[in-house]
């Protein structure tokens, strides 16, 4: 069995590449000439990406959010399941039932917050996320509702 690659990296340990096949390899020429052939064909490189999210999708759709959870928030969709079980499947906000919920979050921390139905959650990120305008726009509703109803 060989011990190195034919560029002389060691076969073993980290460096050891193992295929779906069996086969060992050499994860430091295998990454060199990924990113190589990324850059000769960036645009091949966007549409193979694109196909593989797209089938992907279509085959297990829990998988590709549950990857954009863990990347962008440290949490798992099983994280995001039992936070729904225990608000009901409820908006936070509206208090109504919600068929895709959105994990609301704050722009600047990333700290999650709790789930939003997508109007709530788009509210919110129009309003920046501002006490003070969702005060004002409060505010302006209320002078509205009882100017509407003194007519």
């Amino acid at each position: 069995m060989k011990t190195h690659c034919k560029y002389g990296h060691e076969l073993s340990g980290d460096n050891l590449y193992l295929s779906p096949k069996g086969l060992r390899g050499c994860r430091q020429c295998r990454s060199k000439y990924a990113i190589a052939s990324h850059s000769k064909n960036p645009v091949a490189r966007k549409r193979y990406a694109r196909e593989w999210k797209r089938k992907t999708q279509k085959e297990n759709p829990r998988r590709l959010l549950n990857y954009h959870y863990v990347h962008d928030y440290g949490i798992t969709i099983e994280d995001r399941d039992a936070k729904l079980s225990q608000q009901k499947n409820l908006c936070m906000i509206c208090k109504r039932l919600m068929d895709d919920p959105c994990l609301d979050h704050d722009h600047e921390t990333k700290q999650i917050r709790d789930l939003l139905c997508k109007n709530c959650n788009c509210a919110l990120g129009l309003l920046q996320d501002d006490t003070l305008i969702v005060a004002s726009a409060l505010d302006y509703l209320k002078k509205w509702k009882s100017n509407a109803s003194t007519e």
